[in-house]
């Protein structure tokens, strides 16, 4: 039986070497497995290519798709276009995940039977997912 990816995670890039290591590490680090990690850089010349490029060939959950195009809604449909979870998410490659924000957003998902769950961190902030469902910036919505 196949494993379904539960989460595609986009996660656009330029010139973004200062924080992207960090942030491919918090995702790589996430308690639940099944997921996809979708990096679309946009001609990165600092490093941060070669960085996604390392994460690509140690973990087959990571995809770099490489644009000459410089614009974030390019990079954003690029990375939708290609994804195949059950939930989409989208993380700013200055940001980064406690080990249990994909677990935590899934359960409060799939346990109230969300079309969208969004967690919303500071410029380069750390999204604390210990007390995911009492935070302010948490907005679940439901049809």
């Amino acid at each position: 039986m196949l494993l379904i990816n539960i989460i595609s995670i986009v996660i656009p890039s330029l010139n973004t070497v200062k924080y992207i290591e960090q942030c491919l590490n918090s995702v790589a680090s996430q308690t639940i497995n099944n997921f996809e990690v979708i990096c679309v850089d946009a001609g990165s010349t600092d490093g941060t290519t070669e960085i996604i490029e390392n994460f690509v060939r140690r973990d087959k959950r990571f995809l770099l798709i490489s644009s000459n195009v410089k614009s974030y809604g390019y990079q954003m449909n690029l990375g939708i276009k290609s994804a195949k979870g059950k939930y989409l998410g989208i993380i700013e490659p200055d940001d980064f995940l406690d080990a249990n924000a994909f677990e935590s957003l899934v359960n409060i998902a799939e346990k109230n039977n969300c079309d969208i769950v969004v967690l919303e961190t500071g410029l380069g902030g750390k999204t604390d997912a210990t007390n995911i469902e009492k935070t302010s910036v948490l907005s679940v919505i439901t049809s």
